[in-house]
């Protein structure tokens, strides 16, 4: 098995967060493997070869001699017409597609996502149901851990239940009062997050309108909520959503009031509406076996964090130490390698369709030699074999394009309803992958145009 270089290659160009994924470390390129390439190249310059045999078996000989060197417009003509053809629509749609994916990209690149990810740093810890099955039991060790960190010089810590960039979300389906919905109209969910009262400051989120989360809102409090912007504007667009009341879409869930606005803060490509709920009003809430702390500093040693967490519990784990901006960075992975594949694809695409023109015009160009000489005796000037060439090379090009703006639009509509967060080309982009490809198409006419220019009339007819 060839697991060696080929492997270790293969494994360098994938992102950390992806080769454990996709187990990259396993891949082994053996015999089979290799058998069944070389086995799909040969079956395909096979079937290319029988499709060629099958034209000119089919062809009259008598036909073929009486055409003489016209035989490049008629027969296998037509075929490679169209293979060209089907090459500069292919080509423009995955110029097409991977504009789509390089732009979803960057703006995934360059979202503000309304918190810091500079400065933060992350860990979680898995909590027991043995130990902290009661809600005086959660309490206390939320009071213990910010007692015991901050005695480590980790004063700057939020707890929350989500991380926004890591480990999964939880939602929530909930009802608005004085919001009436049809029986069978969709459920209104948004992210469900439980806080401390300090993690809005450590992520640096603002606070828009009211207030966030203080001692006030205690286990013995009224229950209180924090809503982003977008749920505000949602249901009350131009008023302030302060003192009005929503709660879980169940059946006795009891209503909480809106203390505060936040801005919105959410990962790339996930706008959905958010709500905040305090820690300390529900420590057993739903979300809240995996706690996440968040550190506003990436200068945390974390052998210290472990060290004030076992302090308080010998038998709590840390895990998942990290930065949220190494977190960002391998959610974007994937994205990038999707725009890394659709770039290859089109630049392989644009090379095969300029390749296809160059060698129909160059095979067309030779086979004609006698015909264009002919031309040239007779008194045809060099812009009018320019002009046929150009003139052939345009057609197959306005063609290609028609097929390809066709082609172009379904696939950018398909990867938008697919990648969340991707927007359709606009004619801007359409546009100038259309000049992109006309120009390649135009390099690609040069060489055989001035092969067909500085043709001799006299060596050509006297080879004849």
């Amino acid at each position: 098995l060839l697991v060696g270089p080929l492997g270790s290659a293969m494994s360098i160009l994938v992102p950390d967060v992806l080769r454990t994924q996709l187990d990259v470390g396993l891949v082994r390129i053996g015999p089979g493997m290799i058998a069944w390439t070389v086995g799909i190249a040969v079956a395909t310059g096979a079937a290319t070869g029988v499709v060629a045999a099958g034209i000119g078996r089919f062809r009259e000989p008598h036909a073929v001699l009486r055409s003489g060197s016209r035989g490049a417009s008629e027969g296998g003509g037509r075929l490679r017409d169209g293979l060209v053809v089907a090459e500069l629509a292919l080509a423009l749609a995955l110029l097409v597609g991977a504009s789509v994916m390089g732009r979803h990209f960057e703006r995934l690149h360059r979202a503000d996502l309304g918190f810091d990810t500079d400065r933060i740093t992350t860990a979680q810890l898995s909590l027991e149901q043995e130990r902290y099955g009661s809600a005086d039991a959660r309490l206390q060790l939320y009071r213990s851990l910010r007692s015991a960190l901050s005695e480590r010089g980790i004063v700057d810590v939020g707890l929350t239940s989500v991380n926004p960039l890591c480990c999964g979300d939880w939602g929530a389906s909930i009802r608005v009062e004085g919001v009436e919905r049809p029986p069978d109209a969709p459920p209104i969910t948004v992210h469900h997050r439980y806080v401390s009262r300090e993690y809005f400051d450590v992520m640096g989120i603002p606070i828009l309108d009211g207030r966030g989360f203080s001692g006030q809102d205690g286990p013995d409090a009224p229950p209180a909520v924090v809503i982003d912007e977008d749920l505000a504007a949602r249901f009350w667009p131009g008023q302030r959503a302060i003192g009005r009341r929503v709660s879980m879409d169940r059946e006795g869930a009891e209503w909480r009031t809106v203390v505060g606005v936040v801005a919105r803060a959410h990962a790339e490509g996930d706008p959905r509406e958010t709500w905040y709920l305090p820690f300390e009003q529900d420590p057993l809430g739903g979300s809240n076996e995996t706690v996440h702390l968040m550190i506003g500093s990436r200068a945390v040693d974390e052998g210290a964090l472990r060290e004030a967490v076992g302090r308080v519990d010998p038998t709590l784990a840390v895990f998942g130490f990290t930065t949220l901006e190494s977190q960002r960075g391998e959610r974007l992975a994937q994205d990038r390698i999707g725009a890394a594949i659709s770039v290859g694809f089109a630049g392989a695409g644009l090379i095969l369709a300029a390749v296809g023109l160059y060698g129909l015009l160059a095979y067309q160009v030779e086979r004609s030699r006698r015909e264009l000489g002919t031309r040239v005796a007779l008194g045809a000037t060099r812009g009018a074999i320019g002009g046929w060439i150009l003139g052939r090379t345009g057609r197959l090009l306005l063609v290609g394009l028609t097929l390809g703006l066709a082609l172009a639009l379904g696939v950018s509509a398909t990867i938008a309803r697919l990648v969340a967060g991707a927007e359709p080309a606009d004619w801007g982009v359409l546009g100038f992958q259309c000049a992109v490809l006309s120009l390649t198409m135009a390099a690609a006419t040069v060489i055989p145009t001035l092969r067909a220019l500085s043709l001799d009339p006299a060596e050509v007819l006297k080879g004849d």
